[in-house]
């Protein structure tokens, strides 16, 4: 079984995540939405220029967050292969615009505890962008933008469940070692969407994806539940 950090890396320097339960959405519901929702870095290509980059997806919006050079904002089309360009699963084209007032988004802090990162500006002479979904493919499905640009259901009970569950850690990490094949030492559950949950760990972000939609709190703590072990009889959150 493979160690922390021992995990498959895509070309932009992240884990490339395998579904929580067996993979992609036995029924091929919501395929679009559950490839974007696996995948927290890729690579972004802009003009005849490629970045690697990491991003949040906002709560409220489903806007794509992340910080980028200054030069991307004047590049007339912005293309984002998941996990790089080198086994591309998804080209998601974004419509890129200037983070308005990023100290009062929640879109930055979002990132820095996702990705582990101290709080404050990006690099010198970088900005922080939020981009719109207009469309994107695999390499034989395309989705319209509608079917991503999706806001998280549940953001209103976020919070609480992120908060719960990392007070059963060890539940989480049995999880993405049964689930995932991966030993992760310290998990910390950063993120819980309708689809699933995200799990930060020392070398990148997994996801532990439910069996079906989680439409409400009530269905989110029985999708939890199938995913620590508990069947469907849910309680998975205290």
């Amino acid at each position: 079984m493979p160690e922390e950090g021992a995990e498959s890396v895509g070309s932009a320097g992240g884990v490339t995540p395998r579904g929580g339960i067996g993979g992609p959405d036995p029924a091929g519901e919501h395929l679009g939405l559950r490839t974007l929702r696996r995948y927290k870095e890729g690579v972004l290509a802009f003009g005849d220029r490629r970045a690697a980059v990491r991003f949040v997806l906002d709560r409220k919006t489903g806007r794509v967050v992340m910080p980028v050079e200054q030069a991307v904002l004047s590049a007339k089309e912005h293309v984002l292969h998941l996990p790089g360009e080198t086994g591309c699963v998804l080209q998601v084209l974004l419509l890129m615009d200037e983070l308005s007032n990023p100290m009062g988004h929640e879109g930055p802090d979002r990132w820095c505890a996702y990705h582990a990162a101290a709080v404050g500006a990006p690099a010198a002479g970088g900005v922080w962008a939020a981009a719109s979904i207009e469309a994107a493919k695999t390499e034989t499905v395309v989705f319209p933008g509608e079917e991503l640009f999706a806001a998280n259901g549940l953001w209103a009970e976020e919070a609480r469940l992120v908060r719960e569950l990392n007070g059963q850690r060890a539940e989480v990490g049995a999880a993405c070692r049964r689930l995932l094949g991966v030993e992760v030492v310290e998990p910390v559950v950063v993120g819980v969407d309708s689809l699933g949950v995200d799990v930060r760990a020392r070398f990148g972000v997994l996801r532990l994806e439910f069996g079906k939609w989680a439409h409400d709190e009530a269905e989110a703590k029985r999708e939890i539940g199938v995913l620590l072990g508990r069947g469907g009889e849910g309680g998975g959150v205290a």
